[in-house]
């Protein structure tokens, strides 16, 4: 403690401010669903994911077909696969192994391909004499015959508004913020969605540019019925804070058409079926009852979790490692109560109810209206912020929406965060921060 720092009648007192309880909280939280996040387990490649595809206790992978998974010519997946029926075509590449549930007749052809990792299957090894091991098929990893496990996509209702957004060529940019709307259909133009959950009846997207804001936070689009990439380009600046889901029993549940060039983000339609077009960079995962993806594609999965982190001073770590040499993006997003005031020791009379607010950067007497938000260096005493691994975070401006993210170097460890506040002082705090982490 500094000289400066007394106690007096139960409250913290730091160069002449009294530290109270705090008696309310206002928390902005985001979450992301959907995305690949991994831990390795014991028993192979095939990886056992938080926020992934796939429910606990069954087969969990970064592209998952829970009836059928067809794999075209050239075809790449960065991650593990699951599925029931699994067809791969010559040329294409598995890097993370397969969890193969072959039962109920469900066909297994593994032909001119490669798997690298581990492959569970629930029958026999595949092999030429069978014809499930074909024109020089390989796997690089063992086969663990017997082993082979169901995937269960989690579903959800959704329940989509009644008004219908349709943006065209000649229209102007449209901004549409999270709630529940009917059909949203972009025909040119440029829309961007901002960060939340968006409820559709349906979503497609024919021309035009949509960019989908994660700088804010996780977007999650749930639509009722179909998803239609047919043409423009959707951009995100992090992948893995993006998710989209139908709830569609159809066959063309979601349908991405061929040279789409990238598509970020999640895609789940655990009652219907997904189409991934030829020539697509798929920067997430893909899941589905059906999942077809077409000649030379690629799915990028994207590593991401989310941490909630108190204030209470617990340092809370990741589940994964960060390799050396690799870039990791963390997005931080709420708003907390770090201590409580009176009318004679808050600037401004204590204008914000006798509560002083904080963020993961900044900290205010007065409720972050001017002048100013107080920012402790690294070098005071006691800053109060969110630490990560044990330092104070980056330096970067003032945000308002209490949103900030930073790119980090991967150290080959686990990545921690714990907030930092006068010792003693932890029991008039409330709230929490998300934790966004997403690596490569």
């Amino acid at each position: 403690m500094t000289n400066n720092q007394s106690t007096n009648n139960g409250n913290d007192r730091v160069a002449g401010i009294t530290y109270g309880r705090a008696t309310w909280i206002w928390l902005a939280v985001a979450a992301v669903l959907g995305g690949c996040v991994s831990e390795q387990t014991s028993g192979g490649d095939v990886q056992v994911t938080r926020s992934a595809l796939g429910n606990a206790g069954g087969a969990q992978a970064c592209v998952v077909g829970t009836s059928t998974l067809r794999l075209s010519s050239r075809v790449t997946v960065a991650g593990g696969v699951a599925a029931n029926g699994f067809t791969v075509d010559s040329g294409s590449v598995v890097n993370g192994g397969a969890n193969i549930n072959n039962v109920g007749g469900a066909v297994v052809r593994i032909s001119g391909a490669t798997i690298n990792g581990t492959v569970s299957i629930a029958g026999a090894a595949p092999s030429a004499a069978n014809g499930e091991l074909i024109n020089g098929a390989v796997i690089n990893g063992p086969v663990i015959t017997g082993a082979g496990q169901q995937a269960v996509l989690p579903t959800m209702t959704v329940t989509p508004g009644t008004t219908s957004i349709t943006e065209n060529a000649n229209d102007a940019p449209r901004t549409i913020a999270p709630g529940s709307y009917a059909a949203i259909t972009v025909n040119g133009s440029s829309v961007t969605f901002t960060a939340g959950t968006y409820s559709l009846a349906s979503l497609t997207i024919n021309s035009g540019s949509v960019t989908f804001n994660t700088s804010g936070g996780a977007i999650n689009v749930n639509v009722a019925g179909t998803i239609a990439v047919n043409g423009g380009t959707l951009t995100a600046a992090t992948p893995a804070a993006l998710t989209f889901y139908s709830n569609s029993s159809a066959t063309n549940a979601i349908n991405v058409a061929a040279g789409i060039t990238t598509l970020p983000g999640t895609f789940t339609a655990p009652n219907g079926n997904v189409t991934i077009g030829s020539r697509i960079a798929v920067n997430g995962c893909v899941g589905g009852k059906n999942v077809d993806i077409e000649p030379d594609s690629r799915v990028n999965a994207r590593s991401s979790e989310t941490l909630t982190v108190p204030t209470d001073g617990t340092t809370v770590s990741s589940a994964r490692t960060y390799p050396a040499g690799t870039t990791v993006s963390v997005l931080i997003s709420g708003l907390v109560v770090w201590g409580g005031c009176d009318p004679v020791n808050c600037p401004n009379g204590g204008s914000c109810g006798f509560i002083r607010l904080g963020d993961a950067q900044f900290h205010s007497d007065n409720c972050f209206t001017p002048p100013d938000p107080t920012f402790h260096s690294p070098t005071f005493d006691f800053p109060i912020q969110l630490f990560m691994n044990g330092a104070a975070l980056p330096v970067t401006p003032f945000s308002a929406s209490h949103v900030y993210s930073f790119v980090v170097a991967g150290t080959g460890g686990h990545i921690t965060f714990a907030y930092n506040d006068i010792p003693g002082t932890f029991v008039d705090n409330s709230g929490t921060f998300s934790v966004t982490i997403a690596g490569q």
